[in-house]
């Protein structure tokens, strides 16, 4: 049986090779459909980044005229995963470890008070 803090090791460790898969894969996409044939301008696709979460938050605000509607989570979750996407392209692109960067902050975040 293992302790807790091997999981979480085990579990991190996972995370970190999945996600730097995962982005791998994503830029290959990006690649494919013409986004890498220039130079990369940060400020631009991390502006897009914020474009898929104003997305997001107007699928949030859309109007329930007679209450009975509720929110599209498949929409919410879509424009989500699209701004994840462009971070993942982003961090490949520029070669960043993303990843290890998430890997390494959430255990900063565990040893940090209660807010």
């Amino acid at each position: 049986m293992l302790d807790d803090n091997t999981r979480n090791r085990l579990c991190a460790d996972d995370f970190e090779r999945s996600f730097d898969n995962m982005c791998e894969y994503v830029n290959n996409v990006a690649a494919s459909a013409g986004w890498n044939d220039s130079p990369a301008n940060v400020g631009e696709l991390l502006m897009l980044v914020v474009t898929e979460l104003a997305e997001a938050t107007e699928e949030l605000r859309k109007p329930i005229a007679d209450r009975s509607r509720v929110i599209d989570a498949w929409a919410v979750e879509e424009e989500i995963a699209d701004a994840v996407i462009r971070l993942m392209h982003l961090s490949k692109r520029m070669n960043w470890d993303v990843g290890g960067a998430i890997v390494k902050k959430a255990r900063y975040n565990e040893t940090r008070s209660y807010r």
